[in-house]
């Protein structure tokens, strides 16, 4: 080839590498314990000099709490609580639309809160609204924000990673994978021509279904257009995180990645809390005075260790481990859980920063100071929503004039919002039983109307007693004779004092 493949069509811009290193942990965690457990010590740690047989002992026990995606799911979803609004001008055809927004059979109410809960999770998406030939009608699709390769500047082409699926048409059950950049373009305001409109062009591998061949230098031939009647490129990011060193809108970080990395946290915490536990049921048995030929010639005599040897020096005796490191490391768990579940709904009690309500052309929202942050991203999503859906009437001939709104109606009222913090923070301390949280902080409008506080408060309930329980049953029990020395200690302590 000309020239190196080290630059090729499909390497992404810096923006997007520095936004990639936030977006896989959120990812990781998405995947589950099965995703954990397969990338093993890149979210559960290995400790200095652990032995493979203890460490791979933690990797089939690991359990997780997904404690970050569920804060996703409940600020992304909350404005889909109630049902989206529409203008009366709203053309009737958008209403038929709306059933099968992109072309999979699912809602607009559904696929909207689909995109908002993973906006908030990776700080970013697009939506691409897009002549569908097979329905004869516009659709609206969801792109993740890693496919999209380029940061959306005015006036700039934008480089996009798809994956086009191909059947075999004797065999319609074989598919075939084919990875393909598409490469979008404005149109020139200038021109009278087809160059007014925007384009796009379809770059391939050399080899088609070999994702480690070259990529082309050209683009293929019989793929790519204009797209008639638009004249920009129809890709709508729908922000939620910022970049926090300079603003730039494109560089959207996971605005709640801090808590992804106290997920993982939690993760390891638990992990070495079982482990503890687990080798606290068999205690170790410690010899001394036996050098390693009188251990040789030792016999054991009974099933549960008891062993004979001529040395009348040696000395034999167990360690148990104290209870008190278990109840410090529950105590820790249990905190982190508290300050997880805080975190998980501070966005609807903090004032909203403006920068978090960047718009689909880059402008910011006007916010009056006592609005959310989660209410500030509300409108973002809207006026990006509202802008795909007037793109798609322009793609099907329809009057784009009209406009939507998403329920925003929630979060504390301003008197209410010290109110709110001193629970938050007595709960994360352990002053409030979950039982008073969370029914008082839905009162304060720190939860929507729809959330269950009864049920809220029964799981993490549950989740303590769990731990509880398996601290008990995992303990030993004293030895004989242990409780009366327990107790002759504690009354000479008295006695001296």
């Amino acid at each position: 080839m000309a020239r190196s493949q080290k630059q090729h069509v499909a390497t992404p811009s810096a923006a997007w590498a520095a936004m990639e290193r936030y977006r896989e942990l959120p990812r990781d965690l998405r995947g589950g314990v099965l995703e954990l457990q397969e990338l093993r010590e890149a979210h559960l740690w290995k400790h200095e000099k652990e032995a493979d047989a203890d460490y791979n002992w933690r990797v089939k026990a690991l359990w997780l709490t997904p404690f970050y995606w569920s804060a996703c799911d409940l600020l992304g979803g909350q404005p889909f609580t109630k049902a989206i609004g529409w203008s009366d001008d709203t053309p009737a055809v958008i209403g038929e639309w709306a059933k099968d927004i992109d072309g999979s059979g699912r809602d607009f109410r559904h696929v909207a809160r689909s995109s908002c809960i993973t906006s908030v999770g990776y700080g970013l998406n697009y939506l691409w609204p897009v002549w569908d030939p097979a329905l004869g009608r516009p659709v609206i699709r969801i792109l993740p924000g890693e496919s999209v390769l380029d940061e959306r500047e005015s006036g700039a082409p934008i480089r996009v990673m798809m994956t086009e699926l191909d059947r075999d048409e004797e065999k319609p059950w074989i598919k075939k994978e084919a990875e393909q950049v598409w490469i979008f373009y404005d149109g020139e305001p200038t021109s009278n021509s087809n160059e007014k409109y925007a384009r796009w062009e379809v770059y391939e591998h050399e080899e088609r279904y070999k994702a480690d061949s070259p990529w082309n230098e050209t683009p293929t031939a019989d793929l790519g257009g204009y797209l008639d009647p638009l004249t920009k490129i129809p890709l709508v990011p729908l922000y939620t995180g910022n970049n926090p060193e300079d603003g730039v809108p494109w560089e959207c970080y996971p605005p709640m990645h801090d808590l992804a990395v106290l997920n993982r946290v939690w993760i390891n915490k638990t992990s070495d809390l079982d482990f503890g536990l687990h080798m606290a049921n068999v205690p170790q048995r410690i010899a001394v005075g036996v050098d390693e030929e009188t251990v040789k010639k030792m016999t054991k005599v009974s099933y549960k260790g008891l062993w004979w040897t001529n040395n009348a020096q040696a000395k034999f005796s167990f360690l148990e481990h104290s209870g008190s490191s278990f109840d410090l490391s529950l105590r820790e768990i249990e905190n982190i859980a508290r300050k997880a579940e805080i975190m998980g709904h501070k966005p609807n009690i903090d004032r909203g920063d403006a920068a978090a309500a960047v718009t689909a052309t880059g402008e910011l929202a006007r916010m009056a100071e006592s609005v959310t942050t989660s209410q500030a991203w509300t409108f973002g999503w809207q006026d990006s929503w509202e802008t795909a859906w007037r793109i798609a009437a322009q793609i099907g001939s329809q009057p784009d004039r009209f406009t939507l709104g998403f329920h925003a109606n929630f979060g504390p009222r301003e008197r209410d919002l010290d109110r709110a913090r001193i629970i938050q923070a007595d709960y994360q301390n352990g002053e409030l039983e979950p039982e008073v949280y969370f029914p008082e902080a839905k009162r304060l409008g720190v939860y929507t109307e729809e959330f269950d506080a009864e049920a809220a408060a029964a799981a993490a309930r549950q989740r303590r007693k769990d731990i509880e329980e398996s601290l008990k049953a995992n303990s030993l029990p004293p030895r004989e004779g242990e409780d009366a020395e327990d107790e002759n200690e504690d009354e000479e302590k008295d006695e001296d004092s």
